[in-house]
């Protein structure tokens, strides 16, 4: 999230303690989180002193080896916001992102995964070459680049389940 980078700001989930209400303010327009995090004394453009992103100079190391691509820059629920702040979230992003490693981003992970056509939309139009979801699966040649599917492995999965994960064998070795 190209706005917490090399910054004191944090990320706006991080001051929700409740469980429910984090799920609550994921399904409520845009303005309205805003809002109600504000009441819980967050602000997305507060410097808390410490940080919880990487600085500029990490991000750069880590974009000599590794491809650094576009998470928007506030992780905003985007099909609960408006079209104008949705498509300034990316391009922006983009544009900063840009700024920070020298190299455009050609992909985009939906902030939870959460996206409607709209969001496909606007991502494509902001020159982005696919965008992630959360959706679990594996993705043939005609899949749709902006509603990409992921495998979903956990941290403490094994070098073979990674692969079987990968090789898309991990399904039936667990149902048989």
């Amino acid at each position: 999230c190209t706005s917490v980078v090399g910054t004191g700001r944090h990320f706006w989930w991080t001051h929700v303690t409740d469980a429910a209400e984090l799920e609550a303010l994921k399904r409520v327009p845009d303005a309205d989180r805003v809002r109600r995090l504000r009441a819980l004394g967050y602000d997305s453009d507060t410097e808390y002193g410490e940080r919880q992103a990487m600085s500029d100079q990490e991000l750069r190391e880590l974009a000599t080896v590794a491809d650094v691509e576009s998470h928007t820059r506030v992780h905003p629920i985007r099909p609960a916001c408006t079209d104008e702040y949705a498509s300034q979230e990316v391009n922006d992003s983009a544009n900063e992102l840009e700024g920070l490693v020298g190299t455009r981003p050609r992909a985009l992970a939906y902030p939870n995964g959460d996206h409607t056509p709209r969001d496909a939309r606007q991502v494509r139009e902001a020159g982005y070459a696919c965008a992630f979801t959360l959706e679990p699966g594996y993705n043939l040649h005609s899949a749709d680049r902006y509603g990409v599917k992921r495998i979903l492995i956990g941290d403490e999965a094994s070098p073979a389940e990674l692969v079987a994960c990968a090789s898309g064998t991990y399904p039936l070795l667990v149902r048989y």
